[in-house]
């Protein structure tokens, strides 16, 4: 297990105050090639070119790809499927079939339907002793005289010395099944298994698939749980937490499939001829591979399943892991791919086994995140009393699913609308959901505010959804606010380029997202006239001093800016309505380099007013001291 090269929030505690886990965000890259070759670990590393040291001496350079965890979109599905997904216990229940009834678990590891995960462990004895480095690859006979039937992968499908056992190598396809559940061929020329599968894909146009890390006896499985938790602590992370990180994408010793020896890491050949590995390929990469996207669609032909899938993290209680298959047999497979269940799933309900314990490792795999991937966050002008709708996009970006969340309201103007039910969403799964909503009765400007709370009204995830109403009629015939107005009040005009000097003013709505910028001038005066810079469209536009924008930390000027001199004045028009709750931001070029001086840093001060034309006063917003600062828009009152 484990090859990944992944970002995880240490967000857990583990015993005492004296052991918490820091809260950072750490980074890593694991390797796991097994066989006489040697390991490779490539411990702590960056994006770029990392070069590694193998136990026979040479050195590889590989390319490092940073990734987070992600997996192509589901296709669209039935929404009684999709729900499914979500829940669990249901997904179970539907799936009828005699490998869900209660059987007793077996003892012996060569059962390609052996119970073994996070709590339940192979015996250490299997197939040789646990003490034992021995391989059927490094040659020579099994220490004790050991019974297997463990063979060597051909050097034509692997990358280095591995082996399986006989039946997850190459077996008879299953007598009286020639199709699978989906109308599928079961197997490839009559054989079932790896090499099987192998042999399809490249013949049905997929492409080459090599098996890397295969069998691993207890030593060998050991050894590489421990160079992981090396790793962490080589990063400075002490012994005990770096073994709570190290649980989280690899087996303790005795628990992991690999020592059943009918499980395999796979690895491909890529389009310019190169064989990927797990460090040279990010997760990502591999997954949306032709092989990977074949396997996906045909591994249950073979027996072949998908232990850690991105979405079952919560399940699995491991992270995400493409490359790691399992032979199951392929009436096992079958089912597991027509009920969408994983290994874990089916075997927990065959031996009725129960949920997997929790541990400290859990808190840092498992957690909420959601991302807004598109929405109607403008501002939208209509008569009293119509009627509209507002519709938002999320991924869930987290690892565990978003399933009886409400979409529900928390401030502002509710608009006629209350709490909407989320549909189910798998991490990695985007659902959109629609709000149903009538503007006020009142002319003037409205926001109301939603968020994504538990079923409980707790708050899960950091989105929220704002929804803003321009109601025409009354005494607002006019136009809504749109105008910022900028006074100096620095009175800073000794120097040659006194006062204010103003970059852009950005506008974002309140959650701080979608940036609109000024894009006329409706008035402008610096006072004295006599500045560095005297051109108003200086200010219009996206930043120019702030390359980072919305980071003001890194600042570069490009092209210019315009100064107010001290007492000046600038009024501008912004791209859209201005609303309550909006944020403003005035960007100021003090302390920022430009050209090849430095820009003299104004003690500054402004008034900033949202104005309903370039001769009005407008109302006042609030100012600031020195530097760019975000100001919140009151409550404006209709026009």
């Amino acid at each position: 297990m484990k090859a990944w090269a992944f970002a995880i929030v240490l967000l857990a505690a583990c015993g005492d105050d004296d052991a918490k886990l820091t809260q950072a965000v750490v980074t890593r890259t694991y390797d796991a090639f097994v066989g006489s070759a040697g390991d490779v670990s490539l411990g702590d590393a960056s994006a770029g070119d990392a070069t590694t040291t193998t136990t026979d001496g040479t050195s590889t350079t590989m390319v490092v790809d940073s990734l987070q965890p992600d997996a192509p979109q589901p296709d669209a599905t039935d929404p009684e499927v999709v729900e499914l997904a979500c829940d669990r216990e249901g997904r179970l229940a539907a799936c009828d079939d005699p490998l869900l009834d209660h059987a007793t678990p077996p003892t012996d590891g060569a059962d390609p339907l052996f119970y073994v995960n996070r709590d339940f462990a192979i015996p250490a004895s299997y197939p040789v002793s646990a003490t034992s480095t021995w391989t059927p690859c490094s040659g020579g006979s099994a220490p004790g005289g050991v019974p297997n039937d463990l063979l060597c992968l051909p050097t034509a499908y692997s990358t280095q010395s591995t082996s399986l056992r006989q039946l997850a190598w190459e077996s008879p396809a299953p007598v009286g099944m020639t199709l699978t559940s989906d109308g599928k061929t079961v197997g490839h020329d009559g054989k079932v298994g790896f090499k099987a599968a192998m042999d399809a894909a490249l013949e049905e146009g997929a492409g080459e698939l090599f098996g890397s890390s295969c069998f691993r006896p207890y030593a060998r499985q050991e050894a590489v749980f421990d160079s992981y938790v090396e790793d962490e602590m080589s990063g400075g992370v002490p012994e005990e937490e770096a073994t709570i990180v190290a649980s989280t994408y690899s087996a303790h010793p005795g628990h992991s499939e690999h020592q059943l020896g009918t499980t395999c890491d796979l690895v491909y050949r890529k389009p310019n001829g190169s064989v990927s590995s797990f460090g040279t390929a990010s997760a990502v990469e591999l997954a949306n591979s032709s092989q990977f996207r074949w396997l996906r669609d045909n591994g249950h032909r073979f027996g072949l399943v998908l232990t850690y899938g991105h979405d079952r993290v919560e399940i699995t209680h491991y992270v995400w892991e493409p490359w790691h298959w399992r032979f199951v047999g392929v009436a096992a497979a079958d089912v597991m791919h027509r009920c969408g269940l994983d290994t874990e799933e089916l075997l927990n309900a065959r031996y009725d086994a129960g949920a997997l314990e929790p541990y400290a490792g859990d808190e840092l795999i498992l957690y909420d995140d959601v991302r807004v991937v598109a929405g109607d966050s403008g501002t939208i002008t209509l008569d009293p009393n119509e009627s509209f709708q507002r519709s938002f996009t999320v991924e869930n970006t987290g690892t565990k699913q978003l399933w009886n969340e409400l979409v529900a309201h928390v401030s502002g103007e509710d608009f006629g609308g209350g709490d909407e039910p989320l549909a189910c969403t798998p991490p990695q799964a985007q659902t959109t959901f629609t709000l149903d909503l009538q503007a006020p009765a009142t002319p003037g400007t409205y926001t109301g505010r939603w968020q994504l709370l538990s079923a409980e009204g707790t708050q899960t995830v950091d989105a929220t959804f704002d929804v803003r109403v321009f109601v025409r009629g009354g005494t607002s015939t006019g136009d809504p606010y749109r105008f910022v107005r900028i006074d100096d009040l620095s009175n800073s005009t000794s120097s040659s380029d006194p006062g204010v000097d103003l970059d852009a003013i950005v506008l974002t709505d309140a959650s701080g997202l979608n940036p609109t910028f000024a894009t006329a001038v409706a008035y402008y005066h610096a006072a004295p006239g006599s500045v560095g810079s005297d051109d108003p469209s200086d200010a219009l536009g996206a930043p120019d001093a702030f390359s980072a924008w919305p980071s003001v930390t890194t600042c570069g000027v490009a092209s210019g800016f315009v100064s107010l001199g001290g007492a000046g004045t600038l009024i501008v028009e912004m791209a859209r309505p201005i609303v309550e709750g909006d944020h403003l931001q005035v960007l100021e070029v003090g302390a920022c380099s430009y050209g090849s001086g430095t820009a003299i840093a104004d003690p500054y001060r402004v008034s900033v007013a949202v104005d309903g034309g370039a001769a009005a006063d407008g109302e006042p917003v609030g100012d600031a001291s020195g530097g760019p600062k975000t100001l919140t828009v009151p409550f404006l009152p209709p026009r």
